[in-house]
């Protein structure tokens, strides 16, 4: 699942919480894929790590209110317990109300399958518990990203690394050269022969500034001043997507 979608669904999940709906946990795993035991759970009983074989005299189910965005997965775990609350580890037979609105695997692995509701049941030992699912539309996309500009300023800043155990440490480096190459289009397109856009020597705060650049891809060569202890770098970027950019060069020592 894309990575988007997951947000989106994640962001919708928890705004319909904030209404009082529990979400559960969301996954994006199909159903037969998943181990789990379904008398699994949180502990609560004050007997932490210890399980059972039963019988089972309660199930509680969590989430008891599921809300599943249409389409994706989502998990309900059946808390098993017998008569001294100790959680029993034993598999139960799952079932759902309506299969054509979401469908429940074997570990209560729940799909969103339609817009709806539907009562998702367990049966361990003959007790049955039941959770309540909704299935709500899945959020819109985002928009995509904003198109590469056709035009744009640039500010290359050259920073010097400076020895010793913080690496961190930078100095600007006033006096260097800056020489620019665009070397492709705005669609990403790489250009038969790169196309001089200009040099600029870097001020007292260790910057180059050049004005109305057309978008595309470029290539950076910094080349510190005579005597400098740096060594001259070259770096680059891909088509700016902002009016005003800038990108920090750094020179090191050779």
């Amino acid at each position: 699942m894309k990575g988007w979608m997951l947000c989106g669904i994640v962001a919708a999940v928890a705004a319909l919480g904030a209404c009082g709906s529990d979400s559960g946990r969301l996954l994006g795993v199909d159903p037969a894929a998943s181990r789990g035991q379904s008398g699994g759970g949180t502990d609560t009983s004050g007997t932490s790590g210890q399980t059972s074989n039963g019988p089972v005299v309660s199930i509680t189910m969590f989430p008891a209110n599921l809300v599943l965005p249409l389409g994706s997965y989502g998990e309900i775990v059946a808390d098993a317990r017998d008569a001294a609350g100790v959680r029993v580890n034993k598999n139960g037979t799952w079932r759902s109300s309506n299969d054509a609105v979401a469908t429940v695997g074997d570990t209560g692995v729940v799909f969103g399958k339609a817009l709806g509701s539907a009562t998702v049941y367990v049966t361990i030992d003959g007790h049955t518990d039941s959770a309540n699912v909704m299935v709500v539309p899945a959020p819109p996309p985002p928009p995509p990203p904003p198109a590469p500009v056709t035009e744009f300023n640039l500010t290359v800043v050259a920073n010097g690394a400076l020895p010793g155990a913080d690496t961190s440490r930078v100095e600007r480096v006033a006096g260097a050269t800056v020489t620019l190459e665009r070397r492709g289009g705005i669609s990403g397109d790489t250009l038969q022969t790169p196309e001089p856009a200009g040099s600029a020597v870097t001020d007292a705060n260790g910057q180059a500034v050049f004005k109305k650049l057309v978008g595309g891809t470029y290539s950076i060569r910094v080349t510190p001043p005579a005597g400098s202890p740096y060594a001259e770098t070259t770096s680059g970027f891909a088509p700016p997507r902002q009016s005003d950019i800038t990108v920090p060069v750094t020179l090191r020592r050779p």
